[in-house]
């Protein structure tokens, strides 16, 4: 199973490097600036996933969900729509907040629910966020659309996003080290996002909504028997929908405290990416839009 779950992760991560490495130059040559050659190391993450996998004895039902979260980000980095005829909305925000609600249900009892333990677990997340930025659309570049308005350069757009993200998922956690918990986590996720584009003499509202699939990897470093460091990563993929966010990918580190049996705070920082695409009233391609954020997170978690 080593053998044949490390060739598979090498292929899938090759190719899917080869693929970011392509979307990274086709971004570049599109924004006018010089082909990137970055290669992402896709096929070291994925192999580390195995190894892991092969050496601690995973069950079948894991295994499986590692090749999953395998394809996910396979499949994560095949995305994103490339509209030709337009300019891409693009939106970076450092400065968002984050706000996220979690529920569990663990099948494996506790009498503290709230602390890390191994085990299989039903989770439920929120997660919303709102931020804005300055694009600037030349002359030479191609206009920007959205919903039935079309934006031409040369002038300073502001694109503002509003972003609502909700996953349902399997997950499982198991001790890899003393005091170090691995969690995966397969399911699915709904996305919402509400775009608005405007300038000194126009603006432009548009909503898109998708539902996909979601993958998830996580470690978690016990501190005391009560807190602990958490890192996360996720992707997600809305495949073959008319009006999408496709992809999104993220990636969390937190400080959890565990104060009652069931509650749980996490404080900490994350940081997302959001591809997405969308047809105006006449069916026709608005702009594919870019959002990237980071900020501060606050979650509340209730496990039973």
């Amino acid at each position: 199973m080593a053998v044949v779950g490390s060739m598979y992760a090498r292929v899938v991560g090759w190719l899917a490097g080869r693929r970011w490495q392509k979307g990274i130059e086709s971004s570049a040559i599109n924004d006018g600036g010089q082909a990137s050659s970055i290669l992402v190391p896709w096929s070291s993450i994925v192999s580390m996933i195995f190894k892991i996998m092969h050496h601690h004895k995973m069950g079948a039902l894991s295994a499986t969900s590692a090749h999953l979260i395998a394809g996910m980000f396979f499949v994560l980095a095949l995305s994103g729509c490339n509209n030709v005829s337009t300019t891409r909305i693009d939106a970076r925000d450092n400065t968002v907040s984050l706000g996220q609600l979690r529920m569990a249900y663990n099948f494996d009892h506790e009498k503290n629910a709230a602390l890390p333990h191994t085990g299989n677990a039903i989770e439920l997340d929120v997660t919303k966020t709102k931020g804005s930025d300055i694009q600037s659309l030349s002359s030479s570049q191609l206009p920007i659309t959205l919903g039935n308005t079309t934006f031409y350069g040369p002038q300073q757009l502001k694109n503002e996003f509003d972003f609502t993200y909700y996953e349902l998922s399997w997950r499982n956690r198991l001790f890899i080290e003393n005091k170090i918990v691995m969690e995966i986590s397969v399911g699915a996720g709904y996305s919402l996002v509400d775009l608005k584009t405007s300038s000194a003499s126009q603006n432009a509202v548009d909503r898109v909504q998708s539902s996909g699939v979601r993958g998830g990897l996580g470690l978690i470093c016990l501190l005391s028997p009560s807190s602990s460091i958490q890192a996360r990563g996720s992707a997600y993929y809305a495949p073959l929908q008319i009006r999408a966010a496709d992809s999104i990918a993220r990636v969390e580190l937190v400080y959890a405290k565990a104060f009652f049996d069931n509650f749980r705070l996490r404080v900490g920082y994350s940081a997302w990416q959001v591809y997405g695409h969308s047809l105006n009233a006449l069916s026709l391609p608005n702009s594919d839009f870019k959002l990237d954020f980071s900020g501060p997170i606050a979650a509340l978690d209730f496990e039973f």
